[in-house]
């Protein structure tokens, strides 16, 4: 029978994306458990394919979700899948269907009764296959949006048996100046009750603070002061895990859920123990860094800084790997423009310090016609300069009219021109094809023709990328993927998680190639360039998919990684030699 942890939350929605419920799915997994992980977000939405560009994911069977389950699939060091993003528009979408098809034979459809059994079936479906399955609640117990979600929750655990289901309330203690203890207390306190007013009662609360609890705080919180525990602020979300191990919480969850009678192989006991000592070595590495490795990320920021989650948590675990901290300069695109010298000067100056200032550069978005040309910019400088460079693809389209013209086709839900605006920079300014650009928000989004090329969705999710004959003997990204153990394919074959894809007048590539400019992978079929990397620089690479999709604490993305190898002057031998001992020493364990 699949025990069931529900994460609910009162005051706050949401814990720095999901970090409470992928750390202690990470310590269940020390267990040699088989541990899975859903979020339950009780708004209309089917997916999250509209939802903020900060907030959302890329899974291998091409589902859009929420960012949380990227949380999920790094700590857990598994992939997911659409069913673990459950919503209440799949749910009023499925009663609808139904109800229009006949299926409640002229029944009167209720929320309370047809809606809660379908939540459960969207639940009990996340958790196929799993001994433990780990689920957010993705609103304030309080909202009205929530509610139903409680109850379907409630009839869930009279299902399965209560032995089967835990409820981890997490409330933040809030620390104000000159205040007594109840007066901290009660926001958490009236959280808890109004949860046990709605039918439920949490098996454990979690509070946010900033130190250890106290008896008298406790029990101003829970009548059962032994069912709080603190969960102190850490450095990084890394350390969570580790805060949680030793407040005992791992301990509290195999009592209450008798974990101990799970069978579970030798085989995954070691896989297990395996994981939490490689973590506890990733959490002393970052914490014995000394040294520093600055990349500008260039983008359009808008106060949300956010936006670039996935990139940011990609560019940590490549530095942690090489042993380096890693600060970030996040760059403004529109004001690395001529404009914005004699418009903010000040801020023109700022952009250029942090560009010059960096070690690396990576340009993984653009926004709109009047950003791109700060994004050429900041381009051409990182090649004259010979800075390391990644430029990524981020739910964007672009293709080529013709030699004359550029021509970006940009999907109205996402972003993105760091691929291609390497190329239309080398273009123009290598190979002087001198041209314009225009732009256009197309109806259309599976299928644009314009004049002689097309391009398309040619699939979402992960999909083959082929290296060609010739790179072997040179390419950096290559030489990654195929010296270290990934998991992604093998040899000349990879796998990457794509949107979507553009496709590149074949009359080009000679002409780019010739000058310097290698497209060393394509796609199973050949018609689409994958990624590009100039031979005689330290690192100048392009790709057509998202590799920070792909990136984990303890496997960062060989893009990532060897940005971050170029920018700190480490050569790939070391990198190459480190993971081979720590391959070593990992089988001799």
């Amino acid at each position: 029978m699949t025990k069931y942890i529900f994460f609910t939350y009162g005051i706050i929605a949401g814990y720095k994306k999901g970090i409470l419920a992928a750390s202690t799915g990470l310590l269940l997994k020390s267990l040699g458990l088989e541990v899975t992980a859903a979020r339950i977000d009780p708004f209309i939405q089917i997916d999250g394919k509209n939802l903020d560009p900060g907030n959302i994911f890329l899974l291998n069977d091409g589902g859009v979700v929420a960012e949380e389950l990227g949380n999920y699939e790094r700590f857990l060091q598994k992939e997911l899948t659409k069913k673990h993003y459950i919503t209440s528009g799949q749910v009023f979408d499925d009663l609808v269907k139904k109800e229009r098809a006949g299926g409640f034979l002229g029944r009167s459809v209720t929320l309370v009764g047809h809606g809660t059994d379908r939540m459960q079936e969207l639940i009990q479906n996340a958790a196929t296959g799993a001994d433990v399955c780990i689920l957010e609640l993705g609103a304030e117990i309080d909202l009205p949006d929530a509610q139903t979600w409680l109850e379907a929750i409630d009839e869930l655990q009279a299902k399965v048996g209560a032995e089967n289901v835990a409820f981890v309330h997490v409330v933040p203690l809030l620390a104000l100046p000159n205040t007594t203890v109840a007066t901290i207390t009660k926001p958490a306190f009236d959280s808890h009750r109004s949860l046990i007013t709605n039918g439920t009662t949490p098996d454990l609360i979690a509070c946010l603070c900033s130190g250890d609890l106290d008896n008298e705080v406790c029990e101003k919180i829970c009548f059962e002061p032994t069912n709080v525990i603190p969960i102190n602020s850490v450095p990084t979300s890394y350390h969570q895990p580790l805060a949680l191990e030793n407040a005992n919480f791992l301990d509290f969850l195999s009592n209450r859920l008798q974990l101990d009678l799970i069978e579970v192989s030798q085989t995954r006991v070691a896989q297990g123990k395996e994981l939490l000592r490689s973590w506890r070595k990733l959490v002393a590495d970052y914490d014995n860094c000394t040294k520093t490795v600055t990349i500008a990320l260039v983008g359009r920021y808008n106060n949300q800084q956010d936006l670039y989650n996935s990139i940011v948590q990609a560019l940590e675990h490549a530095s942690i790997a090489c042993g380096r901290r890693l600060i970030l300069n996040c760059v403004e695109v529109s004001y690395l423009e001529s404009e914005s010298k004699i418009k903010k000067p000040h801020k023109h100056h700022e952009a250029w310090e942090n560009l010059l200032s960096a070690n690396g550069i990576i340009v993984p978005d653009g926004f709109s016609h009047l950003e791109i040309e700060g994004i050429l910019t900041a381009i051409n400088f990182a090649r004259n300069q010979r800075k390391p460079f990644l430029g990524t693809k981020v739910f964007v389209q672009i293709l080529f009219l013709d030699s004359e013209t550029y021509f970006l086709t940009f999907r109205f839900t996402g972003i993105g021109l760091g691929f291609q605006t390497a190329i239309i920079e080398f273009s123009r300014n290598v190979c002087g094809i001198n041209g314009t650009y225009g732009f256009s928000l197309p109806r259309r989004l599976n299928y644009e023709h314009h004049g002689n090329f097309v391009n398309h969705d040619q699939g979402i999710g992960v999909q083959e990328i082929i290296f060609q004959n010739g790179s072997e003997s040179w390419s950096k990204i290559r030489r990654l993927y195929e010296s270290v153990n990934w998991k992604r394919g093998k040899s000349e074959v990879i796998k990457e998680r794509h949107h979507s894809h553009y496709k590149i007048n074949d009359n080009h590539l000679a002409q780019l190639e010739k000058k310097g400019l290698t497209f060393i992978a394509r796609d199973p079929v050949g018609n689409n360039m994958e990624i590009f990397e100039m031979q005689d620089l330290p690192f100048f690479v392009g790709v057509q998919y998202h590799p920070e999709y792909l990136s984990r604490p303890l496997q960062p993305a060989p893009e990532f990684l060897g940005l971050v190898l170029a920018s700190t002057g480490l050569s790939m031998e070391w990198y190459l030699e480190k993971a081979k001992r720590l391959s070593i020493d990992t089988n001799g364990d």
